[in-house]
């Protein structure tokens, strides 16, 4: 599990953690086993996202690149959440991103 508050002081922290299923025999048997590890944070460079995507996106321009933030991220980001609001308006359901919208 990876966790991000850009507030923190440290913005970014890696849990190692999860479960896993046994293989019942019978309906008693099933149960989940739960592990802990390390908690990593990793060391970023403390900056503003808007200043880092300005920085980004006027280097694009003078070097004649395409910005890391292109047009078809966002999209793909904005369809991403619509996804997640569908699938919380519906109870938590499975809602399939369309590959040839992804790829408009």
């Amino acid at each position: 599990m990876i966790v991000y508050d850009d507030t923190a002081n440290e913005p970014v922290r890696v849990f190692d953690s999860g479960a896993s299923l046994r293989d019942p025999q019978t309906f008693g048997e099933y149960g989940l086993t739960y592990r802990t590890g390390d908690i990593v944070s990793p060391q970023i460079e403390a900056a503003e996202p808007i200043q880092r995507e300005l920085i980004d996106f006027c280097e694009a321009i003078l070097t004649g690149r395409t910005p890391r933030s292109s047009a078809e991220l966002g999209l793909e980001v904005v369809r991403t959440i619509e996804a997640v609001d569908t699938s919380l308006a519906s109870g938590g359901a499975r809602v399939p991103l369309d590959a040839s919208l992804v790829d408009a």
